[in-house]
């Protein structure tokens, strides 16, 4: 019988085991050195850094950063794996600046979670901040940039990717967006 359990084991793997599932909650070290990494000009280099390899990225040009666009009529966004580029990042510092300049513009956070999950000898990791624009009772709505979702990936504690997708309403209650190119400027300089 273990033959038969082993081979379909073996052709059918199990899902992968969630270790931790948490509300994602930064620690007084974390918030400490983005404090320091904020105020240097390191935070403001890796700052311009995305703002370039972005504008790059659209004009065809290799950008410093491996950095992705994404563009359609419901959802646009970036993704930046990290690791690749010629340009070092601290990526986990970023997202967390995105988040507090998004609150900073009257987005409100209203999901924050770290998933951890195993499959065999890796262990990959997932953050994710969800932030909306704020409530209003003036029809139509003003979406601001739509719905913000940022997500950290990490396999065996490396950053794999940070994806920043901004996903926009399209019903008549809601103002037309603010174009994406915006959001880049505001968050990116």
């Amino acid at each position: 019988m273990a033959f038969y359990e082993n081979l379909i084991n073996r052709l059918f793997p199990k899902d992968k085991e969630v270790i931790i599932h948490e509300v994602l909650k930064r620690s007084v070290p974390f918030s400490r050195s983005y404090d320091l990494w904020k105020s240097s000009s390191q935070a403001a280099e890796e700052l311009q850094a995305v703002s370039e390899s972005y504008d790059n990225r659209l004009s065809d040009i290799k950008p410093s950063i491996d950095i992705e666009v994404y563009f359609s009529p419901y959802a646009n966004g970036i993704v930046i794996y990290p690791e690749r580029g010629e340009f070092p990042l601290s990526i986990e510092f970023i997202m967390e600046y995105i988040r507090e300049k998004l609150e900073l513009t009257d987005y409100r956070l209203v999901h924050a979670d770290r998933k951890m999950t195993e499959r065999g000898k890796m262990v990959t990791a997932l953050e994710k901040y969800y932030l909306k624009p704020p409530l209003s009772a003036d029809i139509p709505i003003d979406q601001k940039f739509g719905n913000v979702i940022l997500e950290l990936s990490y396999e065996n504690d490396l950053p794999l990717k940070f994806k920043m997708m901004a996903n926009i309403y399209s019903d008549r209650l809601y103002h037309e967006a603010h174009a994406f190119d915006d959001l880049i400027v505001l968050l990116f300089g």
